[in-house]
């Protein structure tokens, strides 16, 4: 019979509510710093398009638009680029940063272009509100996930003990009245297991669903937990499965058990 270890259990879980919250601080810096930026954006001055023509005005406005674009880049680089976990996760120069975040259009307008235009800075601000809005989803999700891996927490964690415990005092003791008990606890618990199995999957549905996450793209848990556990991307279903697995045996010896002893008891 397999056998599960609740200490075991507990560590992958606490380890996955420590990864979670870092990924939760993490998108909340970006969210903040992607919302800096956006102010600084709104506060810069476009420039007056100049035509090609006129040589002299066309100089004065890429001396002064130039200008203007670099700080936009100081502020780019001071806010999104100044997250403390930023070189870690990315550790992209400012260029690809740029075309990652807000697309190779607006990446190229703000380094190759020589005015920052009212063009210009209205496609910026709706690049930043798109990246804003994705960051502000993920919160919302990543919250969401930091209550369901709580209640899996707060059932996963006495479940396990209970098994283990089960496991123990049915090879201890075969008295009929024991496994009769045993039997009735393990139907109780499968029940349990059941429920959290079917709003854990509910759950991951509705993150997919509210990311619009696209069928070949990575689920939320997918995401956050890669590197809680090698071979558990899931380390709530992963433990979920162990749990109902243990529990199947055990049902499976104690109503053995049973028919034994009542294939022995006279008649």
């Amino acid at each position: 019979m397999n056998t599960i270890d609740p200490a075991a259990i507990e560590a992958r879980l606490d380890r996955a509510t420590k990864t979670l919250s870092e990924e939760r601080r993490r998108v909340t810096d970006e969210l903040d710093a992607l919302q800096a930026f956006t102010d600084h954006v709104k506060n810069s001055k476009p420039e007056q398009a100049q035509p090609a023509t006129v040589a002299p005005a066309v100089n004065l406005s890429v001396s002064k638009s130039n200008e203007t674009l670099e700080t936009v880049r100081a502020a780019y680089e001071s806010t999104f680029m100044s997250t403390p976990h930023y070189d870690e996760d990315y550790d992209e120069p400012y260029v690809q940063s740029l075309a990652v975040e807000f697309g190779p259009e607006i990446a190229a307008a703000l380094v190759g272009g020589e005015q920052f235009t009212q063009a210009c800075k209205e496609g910026l601000l709706d690049a930043v509100e798109e990246a804003v809005t994705r960051r502000e989803l993920l919160v919302d999700a990543l919250a969401d996930e930091e209550s369901s891996l709580s209640e899996a927490q707060s059932v996963l964690l006495p479940l396990s003990q209970e098994l283990a415990e089960i496991r123990r005092s049915s090879r201890a003791n075969r008295q009929m009245g024991i496994l009769d008990a045993h039997d009735a606890r393990l139907t109780v618990l499968a029940e349990k297991c059941d429920r959290l199995l079917e709003r854990r999957q509910a759950t991951i549905v509705e993150q997919r669903r509210t990311l619009t996450l696209p069928i070949d793209e990575l689920d939320l848990p997918s995401y956050v937990y890669t590197d809680v556990e090698r071979e558990k991307r899931y380390p709530v279903l992963g433990t979920l499965a162990e749990c109902i697995q243990m529990l199947d045996e055990l049902q499976n010896d104690v109503q053995a058990a049973l028919e034994q002893q009542g294939q022995s008891t006279p008649s």
